[in-house]
């Protein structure tokens, strides 16, 4: 239904967006600690920061494709 692809669009959306929001922060962490973009180690906070953002963009594929197959397969909206 056109609900259903508009929320899992909305959720799409939003996952991006926060996956853009962890890029931003490596940007502004490499600024910050003074480490050139190719470089992924250095100050303890900057690697955090990295990491995080790696690990999310890492497991985005299989969160997006779960995501996905749960709503266009179990939608709970026609039992109720």
């Amino acid at each position: 239904s056109s609900a259903k692809q508009t929320l899992l669009d909305c959720y799409h959306c939003c996952v991006v967006l926060f996956l853009a929001c962890f890029a931003l922060q490596v940007i502004s962490a490499h600024r910050k600690y003074k480490i050139s973009p190719p470089e992924t180690t250095g100050h303890p906070e900057f690697e955090r920061i990295f990491r995080a953002q790696a690990n999310c963009s890492e497991y985005f594929p299989i969160f997006i494709s779960l995501l996905w197959v749960a709503g266009i397969f179990f939608h709970q909206g026609k039992r109720a």
